[in-house]
């Protein structure tokens, strides 16, 4: 049977000899695996029931009059639970669903600079400074902009999130650094992840990050990524922990 999250083949070969992991893993030769769809739909129910008690917990206390003097607040509450569950709604959607890209050219360097300032509020949510650094090359991309715009925003997100970061930065790597197509590379500063929670990121609602993290922003991102052609792969040192993220080139 396909294994969900077995290492790839080339991930610790002597041209990649960090410990890495790379979405490969959810490009399902023959559909998504029995484990990979209960692990998300475990996941899902889980996450949208403590959305949902949280919700009803705070409605049924509000019209009981048990809160009645801090009214604001437990609103605020239901409302983020409510935000929260429409984001969960979103990304798993994302991630079990059958719609195709739709491919473009995109050029690299006009679409960081177009999203350098989402970019960098995205990581600033995280407390986290983003550097954006474009290089002097373009590159034309075979892509759907929207999708790759996810994708990009999914990996910051999780890199910000990293224990200690305080750093990321999103490179252009250059054509003489790569073998074929444009990549993107997101690093950050923090402590690093261990090989064992390495060969876990792409799992359906895994987190190291307690209870109230989703969990499924790789998960989403690695299966975009291979809907487009892409692949994403992840190494990890000490410190810090760095993605790779290549696009097929423009036809």
């Amino acid at each position: 049977m396909f294994s969900l999250f077995a290492k790839s083949e080339d991930s610790n070969s002597p041209e990649n000899p960090s410990s890495g992991i790379t979405s490969d893993v959810l490009n399902f030769p023959e559909g998504p695996s029995t484990q990979y769809v209960q692990d998300l739909m475990l996941g899902f129910v889980h996450k949208h029931n403590n959305f949902l008690t949280i919700t009803q917990g705070y409605a049924d206390l509000m019209l009981s009059g048990s809160l009645r003097e801090d009214h604001e607040r437990n609103l605020t509450t239901i409302a983020k639970s409510a935000r929260n569950a429409v984001e969960l709604n979103a990304r798993v959607m994302a991630c079990a669903s059958k719609d195709l890209p739709q491919f473009e050219k995109v050029e690299l360097k006009s679409f960081l600079q177009e999203r350098e300032m989402r970019i960098k509020q995205v990581a600033g949510e995280q407390n986290c400074e983003a550097i954006i650094e474009l290089g002097h090359e373009d590159g034309d991309v075979h892509t759907d902009p929207f999708w790759l715009d996810i994708i990009l925003s999914e990996v910051v997100q999780n890199a910000c999130e990293a224990s200690n970061a305080s750093r990321i930065t999103v490179t252009l790597l250059p054509d003489s650094e790569t073998k074929s197509g444009r990549i993107l590379e997101v690093r950050d500063n923090g402590d690093g992840i261990s090989e064992e929670t390495l060969s876990k990121v792409f799992t359906p609602f895994f987190s190291t990050k307690g209870r109230e993290h989703m969990g499924i922003g790789l998960t989403r991102a690695g299966s975009l990524a291979a809907k487009l052609g892409a692949l994403i792969k992840i190494e990890s040192s000490s410190p810090g922990t760095t993605v790779l993220l290549s696009l097929p080139p423009q036809a």
